[in-house]
């Protein structure tokens, strides 16, 4: 049957006409030999006519085993309901709804719907019905009419097989009921079980069939289990072994179900039993659609006589044996329902309690003990502590060397039953092919392994609050505990089942310092329950099997590892599950843990499910991942005081994470270091990778977060967005920081330094030859937070599209440091914009040799209100700088500066432009040479030191200069505003001991500055081109003849004024070579010791060179004398630089 979760209890009406119910009258009746041959009357056609049936013993008790462990049994509750909706001379026709409960206590039941019943009763009231299921299989049934207390009941059995792999054999009465709905609330009636049969339980029988049993045509079976009419047990043949599940009514009818272990094949089997326990027997035939095969049985069973080897320690009787071997076939302590607290005791060495079949300690009662001690042994074929539903409380402990419990087949805690348990202790021992805790519907059943040389040794699986059955609502609750040098060893460990499961393993005690532990384990596999794997060891465990499952996302599977001790992880493992690092280290050695993604659906619960967390509301925690080791996983989080969302903070901090050599990866969707915590670490190096698929953030509302990635090979790879601190849970963020090191590697799809308001402090640091951080996408420093920076030293190299510094206008001191180092160069590069103080404040340092490239070109101060500083040279340091290479420097609505600092010369190629606010100021003294079209600029510039020259014929647009202290403006290109030479100030036009320096707005030479032109030749010299507003003369002029030889008489034209432009005012003094000039009215004149004569006038701009001596005496001369005068000059500070 195909079963779905309803309530619908509604059937289709199967309507037939005449002939067809001919025809099948035909099939069902003329068959000669068959136990349905009697002829037919009417007598059953009204009473069957539009009736409906239904079972009226609530919950009725079924069996059911499944394709994929023929082996295991379990109790289902079952009620069918029957709607029938013709019958005419004996065949009826109608339709069955089918609900199995599994558990039958607290299950969810599983309705079928649909079923089409085709039947036939005869005059002697046997019943064969036909029910095809909508996927078409057909379950025979067959039956009797009886008359039970006055009542008109059917009663079927049948042996049937489910969609989903389930065999279940059903036997009930059913009792006909009127209205929409079948009474819920009947009580069972003591009449309608089958408890006749009971003295089954425990028999073993010898059973003939030749098709089934092989060449000697025999085998033997034995029924362990009966339960009001339904039973179960095993056999073996010469083809193999079998599972049997069956039912007897209480007038003795059998159907019997064989299922072959090996291939899964089915043979059904109807019949009859008769006798007691002594002389019993049974007679069996197939069955078809067509009733009972003709002719004699096909199988016999005899019980095998006498006495029931049962050992039945009941009704709250103790037994203790204390020497001696004891044989049974079955053992039981509590069988029954009322059989309670009864306990039974094997111990002493010499002692041994043998059981060819079950051994059970709570079969059906509550509150029984077995205790095996001081080196007995206890052997059978399958164990179990509480088998009921109601079976609870039972316990089985094993105790001291040498103590041995043996199962040849499986060992269960907790079948269906509660609160059971079994402790393994002292050096004890207790053996299984599979052990069951809480497997098939049973809750709170435990197994606890304590003390070295303890052990459960399994060669099949262990099941912690799984099931071997997959079966909707068949859950379980369980438990198994590992402690002070215990050992488990099983093929494979299973924890949790089906969804609503929960199985729980411990080794060692949570807040515990047990140590020791084995886990000899291959696989552990986690279900789609909630499966827990605590790790509480206070020493080094090794788990050297694969970690498998947990793949559906309704899976709540964890390793939670609460212990101080080291965990070390060497197998290859791929599962959904959560890790959760609380205690100690965690080492992914060699292996690979990969906790995949499931359905492409995130976690939602920090330190949950595919989630791995190091340090979760805990402080000095670890995590090492080594040797070729991987770590995969959805989530990886580094030190958080959230737990299932909550923001409330605790104390976690300093924990710690190493991916070190080379093949150690982490791969995490997302990764955090720092998540409302402080302190915390991950350091890459040794060539070891680290790569996030979605995002990677350093300090989530958390201080003194840090990632290094140290190392040539060494790498943090983002394909989403990095982040260094961010504002979350209403704490700070600051001081976080990513080093990038020594040659190790960062890549980003973007980045952003400072996130928030509350981000400040926060740092990445790009330092070494080969380092580099490389972004796919925009890099913002500064994204509402500030003090957060960006250095990249020494070699370093960091590159982005676009870069923003201080983003919004909460957003200030952002800053950028691009340094090189003794020759070797560092660089930021820029494949779009680079924005410094775009609207907040921020700035960016080039020095010592570094590169910036920019090739969307540089915006400083973009919006209003903001201030961006471009600092070439660090600002008040004694660097050289570093260059830019740049189409355009764009100063925008803010308060934009571009300075100066450095202590050599810097080319600036790049078009500088602004709306009137920008400024560039000049302060170190080295020089600074502005080659671009500069024409859109008309900020201010300032020049307090060292040499700005404006070599381009729009070097400064219309920008207002002005040169004082010890600034020196030069250049042989144009100033488009007025400049003005402070005092201290310099003005030294030309570039490379030529040229000429023009002004179109005036010049203002004020007192206590200098005027400087070099005098090379008559063709060769430097000057000032007056093009507009003229010149208001003041301060020294100096003209530096040092590599000049006069001739008869040089005219030397210096204030070259055209377009009108005058000249006013007067200097404080003329200085030629080395001689000072005598001022009359405008008309400066001189002569030095050798007798050249020298001659500038105010309102011409000329300096005019005449000779009195012959030209051959003053060469000569000039060889000797002059040279002193202007090493003297030297001495007084007034020479002058050639700007070369």
């Amino acid at each position: 049957m195909t079963f779905r979760t309803s309530s619908e209890n509604n059937f289709q009406t199967i309507m037939i006409d005449k002939s067809l119910r001919i025809v099948l009258a035909v099939l069902l009746l003329a068959i000669s030999g068959r136990v349905y041959s009697q002829t037919t009357d009417t007598s059953w056609d009204s009473m069957l006519t539009g009736s409906q049936w239904y079972v009226p013993t609530q919950n009725m008790l079924s069996y059911m085993t499944v394709a994929s462990n023929l082996t295991q049994t379990v109790q289902a509750g079952d009620q069918t309901l029957w709607y029938i909706a013709d019958c005419v001379d004996g065949v009826f026709t109608g339709t069955s709804s089918q609900s199995l409960t599994v558990p039958m206590s607290g299950g969810t039941p599983q309705t079928a719907t649909g079923t089409v019943m085709n039947g036939v009763i005869n005059s002697a009231g046997q019943v064969l019905i036909d029910f095809t299921e909508t996927n078409g299989d057909v379950t025979i049934a067959l039956g009797n009419y009886r008359s039970v207390s006055g009542s008109n009941l059917i009663e079927m059995q049948m042996f049937s097989q489910v969609t989903t792999g389930a065999n279940v054999t059903h036997w009930a009465y059913m009792a006909p009921y009127s209205g929409s709905d079948y009474p819920q609330d009947t009580p069972t009636d003591p009449a309608l079980l089958s408890t006749n049969w009971e003295w089954m339980q425990g028999t073993s029988w010898k059973f003939n069939d030749a098709a089934l049993c092989g060449s000697n045509g025999s085998g033997l079976f034995s029924v362990s289990t009966y339960n009001s009419g339904y039973f179960y047990g095993s056999g073996t043949s010469a083809n193999g072994d079998f599972t049997l599940i069956g039912s007897a009514t209480p007038e003795g009818n059998l159907i019997l179900g064989l299922i072959d272990n090996a291939s899964g094949v089915k043979t059904s089997l109807f019949g009859a039993i008769a006798g007691n326990n002594s002389s019993a027997s049974m007679s069996l035939s197939t069955y078809t659609t067509e009733g009972i095969t003709a002719g004699p049985p096909v199988a016999t069973a005899e019980v095998i006589p006498g006495p029931i080897a049962i050992l039945s320690v009941a009704n709250g009787a103790a037994l203790s044996l204390a020497s001696g071997t004891s044989t049974y076939a079955y053992a039981y302590v509590g069988n029954t329902a009322n059989d309670s607290n009864s306990s039974l005791t094997v111990t002493n060495g010499n002692t041994l309690l043998a059981n060819s079949q079950n051994l059970s300690v709570g079969n059906l009662g509550s509150g029984n003990t077995m205790t095996i001690s001081n080196g007995a042994v206890v052997a059978d074929r399958s164990g179990f502590v509480g088998y009921d539903p109601a079976s609870s409380n039972n316990s089985v402990q094993v105790t001291g060397s040498n103590s041995v419990w043996q199962n040849s087949a499986d060992l269960y805690v907790g079948y269906s039953g509660s609160n059971n348990s079994l402790l393994i202790t002292s050096g004890a021992e207790v053996s299984a092919s599979n052990t069951y805790i809480s497997s098939f519907g049973g809750t709170a059943n435990s197994v606890q392994i304590s003390d070295a040389g303890s052990a459960l040794t399994n060669s099949g699986s262990v099941w912690v609050g799984a099931s071997p059955i997959d079966w909707p609502g068949l859950v379980g609750t369980g438990t198994l505990t590992i402690t002070s040098g215990g050992t488990l060893s099983a093929a494979d460990l299973i924890i949790s089942g089906t969804t609503g499961s929960v199985g729980t393993v411990e080794v060692g005690l949570k807040g515990g310092s047990d140590s020791r532990m084995t886990l000899n384990v291959p696989l552990i596999t986690f279900g789609e329950g909630t499966g827990s794997l605590g790790l509480n060891q206070s020493d080094t465990l090794t788990i050297w099997g694969a970690i498998a499952g947990a793949a559906s996302t309704s899976s709540y599977a964890m390793i939670q590892q609460y212990g101080s001790g080291t965990t070390i992880l060497t197998g290859i493992s791929h599962t959904g599950l959560g890790y959760r690092v609380d205690g100690g280290q965690l080492m992914v050695d060699g292996g690979i843990l990969d906790i995949y993604l499931v359905d492409a659906i995130a976690p939602d619960e920090l330190g949950g499910p595919r989630t791995v967390t190091v340090g979760n509301k805990n402080s000095g925690i670890s995590l090492v991942v080594a040797n070729g080791g991987e770590l995969h996983s959805f989530a990886t989080i580094i030190g958080t005081d959230l737990q299932k969302n909550s923001d409330a903070l605790t104390t976690s901090s300093n924990n710690w994470a190493l991916i070190t050599d080379p093949g150690s990866k982490l791969i995490a969707g997302e990764l955090q270091v720092g998540n409302v915590s402080s302190g915390n670490s991950l350091v890459i190096r040794n060539g070891a990778t680290v790569s996030s698929t979605l995002s990677t953030s350093i300090g989530i509302s958390g201080s003194n977060n840090s990632v290094t990635v140290d190392g040539a090979g060494s790498s943090l790879t983002n394909v989403g967005s990095l982040i260094v601190g961010t504002y979350s849970q209403s704490f700070n963020s600051s001081a976080n920081s990513l080093l990038v090191a020594n040659g190790g590697s960062v890549t980003s799809g973007s980045a952003t330094i400072g996130n928030t308001t509350s981000a400040f402090g926060n740092s990445v640091t790009v330092s070494g030859s080969g380092s580099l951080w490389t972004n796919d996408g925009d890099v913002i420093l500064g994204n509402g937070g500030s003090s957060n920076s960006l250095s990249v030293t020494n070699g370093g190299w960091m590159g982005s599209a676009n870069f923003f510094i201080s983003n919004t206008n909460t957003s200030l001191d952002n800053s950028v440091l691009v340094t090189g180092s003794s020759g070797i160069s560092s660089t930021l590069n820029t494949t779009g914009a680079l924005s410094i103080g775009y609207a907040g404040s921020g700035s960016l340092t080039v020095a010592d040799g570094a590169l910036v490239v920019a090739s969307g070109g540089i915006a400083i101060a973009s919006l209003a209100g903001s201030v961006g500083t471009l600092n070439i040279g660090s600002f008040g340091g004694v660097d050289t700088a570093g260059a830019i290479t740049a189409p355009a420097i764009v100063f925008g609505a803010g308060t934009g500066t571009i300075n100066f600092n450095q202590v050599n010369a810097v080319t600036i190629a790049a078009n500088i432009s602004d709306n009137g606010n920008g400024a560039i100021n000049q302060l170190g003294s080295g020089t600074t040479i502005l080659n671009g079209n500069n024409s859109s600029f008309s900020g201010l510039t300032s020049v307090k030191a060292g040499v700005l020259l404006a070599n381009s014929s729009t070097a400064l647009g219309t920008s207002a200069v002005t040169v004082t202290n010890s600034g020196t403006l030069g250049g042989n290109g144009s100033i488009g505003g007025a400049a003005a030479m402070t005092s201290g100030g310099t003005l030294a036009p030309g570039y490379d001991g030529v040229g000429s320096l023009s002004f179109t707005n005036g010049l203002t030479l004020q007192a206590g500055s200098t005027t400087l032109f070099l005098l090379n030749s008559i063709n060769s010299f430097t000057s000032i081109n007056l093009l507009g507003g003229g010149v208001q003369y003041g301060g020294e002029l100096v003209f530096n003849i040092a590599s000049y030889t006069p001739s008869a008489e040089d005219v030397f034209t210096v204030f070259n004024m055209t377009g009108g432009a005058t000249a006013s005012g007067d200097f404080s003094s003329i200085e030629v070579g080395g001689t000072f000039l005598t001022d009359a009215s405008g008309i400066w004149s001189g002569t030095n010791p050798l007798g050249v004569r020298y001659q500038f006038r105010d309102a011409t701009g000329q300096l005019t060179v005449r000779i009195v001596p012959e030209p051959s005496q003053v060469s000569t001369l000039l060889a000797t004398g002059i040279a002193g005068l202007l090493i003297v000059r030297c001495r007084k500070g007034l020479a002058r630089v050639a700007l070369r």
